[in-house]
């Protein structure tokens, strides 16, 4: 999060960032950096249902986890407590729900 050296907050940081910083830094601070691994894990999984109901293939559907496993921004994200990865998940999960809503149409 960055902050100016008057201690106010910078602008373009999200209302999402602040919100999670504050909620961690209550309960222990090193919390916060747990988060982006646990989501770009929960999305990792997500692009492997996702994958899995458009290509059909159980084998197949590794191939794109593979893909976002190497990307570099999704690397970067993963590590940094920023809340594009938290925002990414979400994004992949009303995807991976549109997919599926549409197979069963």
């Amino acid at each position: 999060m960055r902050v100016n050296p008057d201690g106010n907050l910078a602008p373009g940081v999200m209302i999402g960032q602040i919100l999670i910083f504050y909620f961690f830094s209550i309960i222990n601070y090193k919390l916060i950096f747990l988060i982006n691994p646990l989501f770009s894990s929960f999305c990792l999984v997500l692009v492997y249902l996702i994958g899995n109901e458009i290509l059909g293939n159980k084998s197949k559907a590794i191939i794109p986890i593979f893909f976002i496993s190497i990307f570099p921004p999704f690397l970067k994200y993963t590590i940094v407590p920023y809340n594009n990865i938290i925002s990414l998940f979400f994004i992949l999960v009303i995807i991976y729900l549109f997919i599926n809503y549409k197979n069963r149409i």
